[in-house]
């Protein structure tokens, strides 16, 4: 059984399906960037006809005291937190926030010399060390913009598709990675 998506058909209290939570339904291409377990960095340079760089907006070492079950870090496990736009590099056009919390010592070294020294985007690096990785998705939805709107070009009330997922490497979890794109992108 897989986790539903918002856009499936759902079964009402009477036992009638009727739409998902989004309407209309997201275009092919957000539904593949939504469920995409995958290097979605790939999937924009393809789209985009460019590469991609993963701009930093933030990174710093997070805060200890604080169990996080999804990543299974324990109250004294190292982390990263990491704000990064990935935009094309020739057009300098934004494609897509990403905000991602990382066990620091679950990564190959090479990849956590990347994430602190260069702009490549994650699904490089890992692609770069033969990383073997499973994407979990964990929820998808829409929410409004607000923050993220500035690095769109859209209002903070405009709507923007959000997913959730975890890497996993090694039958452990690596990072937990939340991605956001305005709903009226990638249309076709």
């Amino acid at each position: 059984m897989h986790a539903r998506f918002p856009w499936e058909l759902v079964s009402g209290a009477d036992g009638a399906e009727g739409p998902g939570l989004f309407e209309p339904s997201p275009s092919v291409l957000q539904r593949v960037l939504l469920t995409a377990d995958g290097n979605v960095g790939r999937i924009l340079e393809n789209y985009a006809g460019e590469p991609i760089e993963a701009v930093k907006l933030e990174q710093f070492s997070a805060p200890f005291g604080e169990e996080i079950h999804a990543l299974e870090l324990g109250a004294d496990d190292e982390r990263l937190s990491r704000r990064v736009i990935l935009r094309g590099v020739t057009t300098g056009r934004n494609l897509l926030h990403a905000e991602s919390l990382i066990a620091v010592a679950r990564l190959h070294p090479m990849v956590r010399s990347g994430l602190l020294s260069t702009s490549e985007p994650i699904g490089r690096l890992l692609s770069t060390v033969r990383a073997e990785t499973f994407r979990e998705i964990l929820s998808s939805s829409r929410t409004p913009a607000a923050a993220v709107s500035v690095h769109f070009g859209v209002g903070e009330t405009d709507e923007v598709f959000v997913r959730t997922y975890r890497i996993i490497s090694g039958g452990h979890p690596l990072m937990l990675i939340t991605e956001k794109f305005p709903t009226t992108w990638f249309l076709s």
